[in-house]
């Protein structure tokens, strides 16, 4: 699976295990723990081990990974309509994955 965000990429690789972005990361939005620009793919840190990345989705400047235990964790911008799950007043955007709270089961 590979998904595009504004100007990010991230592909899902390694048998459904590990996600790797690439582009600009300057909202965090390569979940690598930096804020800085990458080519060269970087491997998203701080995903549960133990669990398969069953869909990935990316917009803007953020990317969402919702793995088999049913959690959807998020990495990237959270400003305007609180993307990452969180108070928008708490984190303006994370580098590295965080979990989605209260999420509504479909």
């Amino acid at each position: 699976m590979v998904v595009e965000g504004e100007k990010h990429a991230c592909a899902v690789v390694n048998g459904n295990k590990d996600v790797y972005c690439w582009g600009q990361g300057t909202y965090g939005q390569l979940g690598n723990g930096g804020t800085s620009n990458y080519a060269v793919p970087q491997k998203v840190i701080g995903l549960p081990s133990g669990q398969t990345i069953v869909d990935i989705a990316s917009a803007d400047r953020v990317t969402c990974a919702l793995l088999s235990g049913e959690d959807l964790y998020c990495w990237g911008n959270n400003t305007g309509i609180d993307y990452l799950g969180v108070s928008r007043s708490s984190m303006t955007y994370t580098s590295t994955p965080v979990k989605v709270l209260n999420r509504a089961d479909p």
